[in-house]
């Protein structure tokens, strides 16, 4: 067994081999880079990539299309100092973000779709949660009834105080999805 344990000689002699990254880890790796880098040399307030995530907020939060947007961006560059590495367009931030997959695809000039998240149940999934939860009956004293605020045509849960979806979080949920 001594014989197997390493010591300081043991591992100064070991071969290191280093091998470059896949194609999906390079992505996140230049995006730590973004993360990392100011936004122009002695700024100390924003990241390359925390401009980008707070010109798209801004954009989202107040619907502004990809021409107003374009042109706000060009203005700030024109007062950022000469060096800055704020992108130069709505497409180029788009392109830096997109690894992170925070996309959408528009469904018309009004409506946009998101990818569901991994955690959203399909539609036959939730009916069998809903099922579940409305045979379910409780001591008294512990949680109302929670089968009673079960509204199976809209697959959704009215009327919940706090302390049932205390029991829903704590209790149910990690016996209906054995988390």
């Amino acid at each position: 067994m001594d014989a197997m344990r390493m010591n300081q000689d043991n591992v100064s002699q070991c071969p290191v081999i280093e091998e470059e990254p896949n194609a999906d880890a390079a992505r996140f790796f230049d995006l730590l880079k973004d993360s990392d880098e100011p936004l122009w040399d002695g700024c100390t307030n924003h990241s390359k990539l925390s401009a980008v995530a707070q010109v798209f907020t801004i954009k989202s939060d107040h619907g502004l299309s990809e021409a107003g947007y374009d042109k706000i961006i060009e203005w700030v560059r024109s007062i950022l100092p000469e060096g800055n590495r704020l992108k130069e367009s709505f497409y180029a931030m788009k392109s830096m973000m997109k690894p992170l997959g925070l996309g959408y695809q528009k469904i018309d000039e009004s409506r946009v779709a998101k990818p569901r998240a991994s955690f959203v149940l399909e539609k036959n999934a939730q009916l069998l949660v809903y099922k579940w939860l409305k045979s379910l009956h409780f001591l008294d004293g512990h949680a109302s009834n929670i089968s009673r605020l079960v509204n199976m045509e809209e697959c959704r849960l009215y009327g919940m105080k706090s302390h049932d979806c205390h029991v829903f979080m704590q209790t149910l949920i990690p016996l209906a999805f054995r988390i």
